[in-house]
């Protein structure tokens, strides 16, 4: 059978958050050359021409196909982009004629937006303590606003660093989003 290797896209996120890696994963099917090997290569535009390699894996081609991950390393292009733009291929095989499905290219949405969480609780339990320190530890992408219903009107309540502690649980929809 005549050569041909295919490139499928499995699995590509449709947006991301500024400053996040993006997980890219392929599967490599070939026709004709099994258990050759060939290079997988994932690719920035920095422009409308230009192309930066992020990250390359090396797949053994089969028929059944070979799944891989690559992953494109945070955006380094100016805060506030809006997407950023992939190309992902393969090289031909020697002989190969049809050569469309040999790459794809793709776009993610990258959203500037923050996760905001707010944790309400009615005691300090060891379940409250675990979460609020994990979330409080998380990424710089993650805002935390805690607050402990058991706790006395004086008790410091925790959140991220550059939000102030609550006094009390917002419970309209503007005290919610104003924060």
């Amino acid at each position: 059978s005549e050569a041909n290797a295919v490139l499928e896209l499995v699995d590509v996120p449709g947006q991301a958050l500024e400053g996040d890696e993006i997980a890219v994963t392929v599967r490599v099917r070939a026709g004709g050359s099994e258990g050759a090997r060939t290079q997988v290569v994932l690719e920035e535009y920095e422009d409308e021409e230009r192309l930066r390699v992020l990250a390359e894996a090396e797949v053994a081609l089969s028929t059944e196909g070979e799944r891989v991950v690559l992953i494109a390393p945070a955006g380094s292009g100016a805060l506030g982009e809006s997407q950023r733009r992939f190309r992902i291929s393969v090289p031909p095989l020697e002989g190969e004629s049809l050569v469309d499905d040999n790459q794809h290219e793709f776009s993610v949405h990258i959203s500037p937006a923050r996760i905001r969480v707010l944790f309400v609780e009615g005691y300090p339990r060891w379940e409250y303590r675990f979460v609020k320190n994990l979330l409080l530890r998380a990424d710089r992408n993650i805002d935390v606003q805690c607050f402990l219903l058991s706790a006395t009107r004086d008790f410091p309540q925790e959140s991220s660093r550059d939000l102030p502690p609550l006094t009390e649980v917002p419970t309209s929809r503007e005290a919610l989003l104003e924060n």
